[in-house]
């Protein structure tokens, strides 16, 4: 029925959206986590790079610094 003030069908769709969505907290809680971990991990990396005296094994340990904090950035963009 066209102009029913009760539509069924858009109702349905509705209710089915409700029920099978993620909810946002969820991400969110998930991401937080994954920026913890990010910061400890980089922290760790941190100190152990101040034990590497060598050129070679310092700039691994910073790529994989700075690929941690790209990750943990790219997780807070996708979480907003």
């Amino acid at each position: 029925m066209a102009g029913s003030w009760f539509d069924t069908e858009n109702l349905m769709q509705r209710i089915d959206y409700e029920i099978y969505k993620t909810p946002l907290w969820q991400y969110q809680v998930y991401y937080i986590l994954f920026g913890v971990y990010v910061v400890i991990c980089s922290l760790l990396l941190y100190f152990w790079q101040k034990k590497i005296r060598d050129t070679e094994g310092a700039l691994i340990i910073w790529v994989l610094h700075i690929i941690w904090t790209l990750f943990f950035i790219l997780g807070w963009i996708i979480a907003i």
